[in-house]
């Protein structure tokens, strides 16, 4: 059962006592109750040698019958059970309640508190387990309230980094901002991996441990891309539902495919659709870090598929191009919105990410997917937006798709509401406007940042949790600014 079921029946002082009171009260009296009861109410009426009749209630069908018969025979008291006592109270009946004292309560709700933190303990470690841990996790320990509490190690003899330096990590990680759900870095020859979820209040990190191999070592620059579950492809829409048949026919043909890029949320859900299209290991290459085109020829005959962004010339884009046609992954090539790059690319090989009217039909099931992505990873309250949030209001469609996301992200955050109406939503986004617009004063930016502190605890009565996760900060980074600004 998902609730522990106990029965705080009476305990045999409290029997002894309602039977005391009936026995005083002179009257020929029968007893009537459920079995958990008068089993122990009769050895005492037996130990005291009373004319008492005892009754056992199988169900409730026929207890008003049995008391009907009783009245007839001549009995004139119930001792009972609260059941027994509302059928017996409206046939005139003298009644005597079985009553738990409230030692026996007391005792009975210690024991319930007992399970129902022991159910709560187990049932955490196996929410834990269903999201963090899988069969393909081998090197892992899992941190609570800086201790290891969980650990399991096939390639190491023991956590192959200090406790310290998980503990630096674990503040680097709170201080992300930008949706990143997990932080990847490497510590000496290590690579770990940190991500997090919320249980009933408490903070869970797990840490990945992979003993970086010589293929392993990518330059920098190039990293191993994942995106994460919280950008689910949405459809509904004419625009979304042509691109990704565009997108299919390019993977098809073993296209390369240029994106212009409006949109960071719409870019990832994207992403996820293609790479979702060939499951091999994906990797970024950054031509603000590397010289791409020499990075490209030393990995053309691999199988990876490969996403590149900041390309610095239409020679890059051509070479690239040309060299795609026997490359076995998928190539995808992410261009800003209306970069003069895109001149020199094909038309028809370019995917162009749809703003925000354009997705109109789309919105409602993203923004659920982007609540409901942070009640599983934080625990928020609310559960879905206003079904009717874009109709007959042009204004929201004009804005970016990324700062609509950043509004609903504040009400998620500050409000309690299980549904987020359009007029809470209204509220945040006017809110952050008006803080956009204010006009500047001659101020420090410690000055700036002790008054948003300020502010924030004010508004959430100090409650340090909640505002920490408002501002995107670690509890500890915001007690190590509270103590620097003396609030």
């Amino acid at each position: 059962m998902d609730i522990p079921v106990i029965d705080a029946k009476p305990s045999g002082n409290d029997l002894l006592k309602s039977i005391l009171i009936a026995k005083n009260n002179d009257l020929k009296t029968s007893v009537i109750a459920y079995s958990n009861i008068t089993d122990g109410a009769l050895e005492i009426i037996e130990l005291l040698n009373l004319n008492f009749q005892v009754h056992y209630i199988k169900d409730k069908v026929g207890l008003s019958s049995l008391l009907i018969d009783l009245k007839n025979e001549g009995y004139q008291q119930i001792l009972g059970d609260s059941l027994a006592i509302k059928l017996a109270k409206d046939l005139n009946f003298n009644t005597v309640l079985f009553q738990t004292s409230y030692e026996t309560l007391e005792n009975f709700l210690g024991y319930a508190i007992m399970i129902l933190k022991q159910t709560k303990k187990i049932n955490e470690m196996d929410v834990i387990r269903s999201r963090f841990l899988t069969n393909t996790i081998n090197n892992y320990c899992v941190i609570l309230n800086n201790k290891i509490i969980f650990s399991k190690l096939e390639n190491f003899e023991k956590i192959p980094v200090s406790y310290e330096k998980c503990i630096n990590l674990i503040y680097e990680f709170e201080e992300i901002r930008n949706h990143k759900s997990e932080i990847k870095t490497k510590i000496d020859d290590i690579n770990i991996r940190v991500t997090s979820i919320n249980i009933s209040n408490d903070k869970y990190y797990l840490f990945e441990f992979k003993k970086i191999e010589e293929e392993d070592n990518l330059p920098i620059g190039v990293y191993e891309f994942e995106i994460g579950n919280n950008f689910i492809p949405v459809e509904k829409s004419k625009a979304m539902k042509n691109l990704y048949l565009k997108l299919q026919k390019l993977v098809e043909k073993n296209e390369a495919i240029f994106i212009e890029k409006d949109n960071e949320y719409t870019l990832n859900e994207v992403l996820n659709y293609i790479l979702s299209l060939n499951k091999s290991e994906t990797i970024l290459i950054d031509g603000d870090k590397i010289e791409i085109e020499n990075y490209f020829e030393s990995i053309k005959n691999d199988t990876k598929n490969i996403i590149l962004k900041n390309i610095k010339s239409y020679e890059a884009i051509e070479g690239i191009s040309k060299k795609n046609k026997n490359y076995d992954g998928i190539l995808i090539i992410v261009l800003d919105k209306n970069s003069i790059l895109l001149e020199s690319v094909d038309p028809s090989k370019t995917i162009m990410i749809p703003g925000t009217i354009k997705r109109k039909d789309d919105l409602i099931n993203i923004f659920n997917n982007y609540i409901t992505n942070y009640r599983e990873k934080h625990g928020t309250a609310a559960l879905k937006i206003q079904d009717d949030m874009f109709e007959n209001d042009e204004s929201l469609l004009e804005e970016d798709l990324d700062d609509l996301l950043m509004v609903l992200r504040r009400c998620i955050l500050e409000e309690d509401e299980l549904l987020i109406t359009k007029e809470i939503y209204l509220e945040h986004l006017y809110k952050i406007k008006n803080e956009d617009t204010k006009p500047c004063r001659d101020i420090s930016l410690d000055q700036m940042e002790k008054e948003a502190i300020l502010y924030q605890l004010q508004k959430e009565n100090y409650n340090q949790s909640r505002v920490s996760e408002i501002l995107g900060i670690s509890r500890s980074t915001l007690w190590r600014k509270m103590k620097k600004y003396n609030i």
